[in-house]
């Protein structure tokens, strides 16, 4: 591909190395105006400075104020020297001409790209790819076809038709590179490429803008109609389980917090019923999930998840989550109210067959006796005035 620079006299020496050529202070004003929209040709015929054309950028001599760095093209193409010049890189040149032209030719004929990085803003055109001699020449003409007609006398830069390659197989690239162009040839330029005036040239687009949002508000009409008959059926579907849930001894937690272990049952937005474990992997900071969609609460006992099926996560709490009530092992009562040495705790347990009288408890607790929920009993230290009152309380 030709390269913009050798459209200009160049001179080719390290910027870094040249004085500034200018004693001119530039308005500020001026620099606004290039910060925000870049350098335009206009631009260079006015200043009244040097301006130097190099390899990659042209430099504006004189001495500017500080530059804020503003990115007119999305990139970092404006920079300032240490002499207080400016380097401009050719992609911000006639930067907004060059946006419009290019947008418009893409959006009226079909098969041309824009091209734009830090270093390069061009338009391109990709043939077929070939991989024979016969090919190539028709496909050669083909791509010569969309160029060949256009007016290269209305700006500065280069336009033609390059080989390119991939692993497989050869292709051709028809381009388009403006290095700079006057404003009143913008129009002109567009003309010449499509072959048509403006105005017919704006009124398709029109309509192509119009027939696209037409096929998309379409697009997100049968989108949000399916997006409801999923929600529909997803409620009906959640209404069915929940009895079966409860039924089955679930409870829902509209909030709760996430540990270790935690397992249970949620439902996704398309309602279908997932059955979730959370772990703490050993070495890993942040707990972990993993999940599987399931259409009966049987298959719970079926599911297995290997290390690989888990996800960390970054939330501490999880929002409508169904997990099992915990359920107390029943414990079997001699008839009567029976006493237990633990010589393992050096303790007294004292257990009664249903709930002592309140008069009983109150004697309990006031002899420091202490209920344990897990072994389902009074308990105490083993000494003789604790195993004396044992034997009393479990007379009365």
């Amino acid at each position: 591909m030709d390269k913009i620079e050798t459209l200009f006299n160049i001179d080719k020496f390290d910027t870094r190395k040249v004085l500034n050529r200018s004693n001119k202070v530039i308005d500020k004003t001026i620099l606004d105006e290039i910060e925000q929209q870049g350098v335009t040709c206009e631009h260079l015929e006015t200043l009244g400075v040097p301006v130097f054309y190099y390899q990659s950028q042209i430099t504006l001599h004189g001495l500017f104020p500080e530059l804020s760095y503003i990115q007119p093209t999305g990139y970092k193409s404006i920079f300032q020297n240490q002499n207080k010049s400016i380097g401009v890189k050719y992609i911000a040149v006639d930067y907004l001409k060059k946006k419009l032209i290019y947008e418009t030719i893409r959006d009226y004929l079909p098969g041309w790209y824009i091209l734009k990085n830090s270093g390069e803003y061009s338009l391109i055109s990709f043939s077929k790819s070939f991989t024979d001699k016969e090919n190539y020449k028709a496909e050669l003409a083909n791509m010569k076809a969309k160029v060949e007609h256009i007016d290269k006398s209305l700006f500065s830069g280069s336009v033609g038709v390059y080989l390119a390659r991939d692993m497989f197989s050869y292709f051709l690239v028809a381009y388009i590179a403006i290095g700079t162009i006057k404003q009143e040839n913008v129009i002109k330029l567009i003309e010449s490429v499509c072959k048509k005036p403006i105005a017919e040239i704006n009124e398709s687009i029109r309509l192509k803008n119009e027939q696209e949002q037409a096929k998309r508000d379409e697009e997100n009409r049968k989108w949000q109609a399916k997006r409801d008959e999923q929600k529909r059926q997803a409620e009906i579907y959640i209404s069915k389980m929940t009895p079966e849930l409860i039924a089955a001894g679930y409870i829902k937690n509209e909030r709760l917090k996430i540990f270790d272990g935690l397992t249970g049952l949620i439902f996704n937005d398309n309602g279908k019923l997932i059955f979730r474990k959370y772990i703490k992997p050993k070495g890993k900071r942040l707990i972990h999930k993993a999940e599987q969609v399931i259409n009966d609460i049987s298959e719970i006992e079926s599911v297995k998840f290997s290390e690989y099926d888990y996800r960390k996560i970054h939330s501490e709490y999880v929002s409508n989550f169904w997990t099992i009530q915990a359920k107390q092992p029943a414990k079997q009562f001699d008839i009567k109210p029976g006493i237990k040495i633990n010589e393992k705790l050096n303790g007294i347990e004292i257990r009664f067959p249903s709930k002592p009288d309140i008069s009983i408890l109150e004697k309990l607790k006031s002899a420091g006796w202490r209920w344990s929920s897990f072994n389902l009993c009074w308990y105490n230290r083993n000494t003789p005035d604790n195993l004396k009152f044992a034997n009393l309380i479990t007379q009365i």
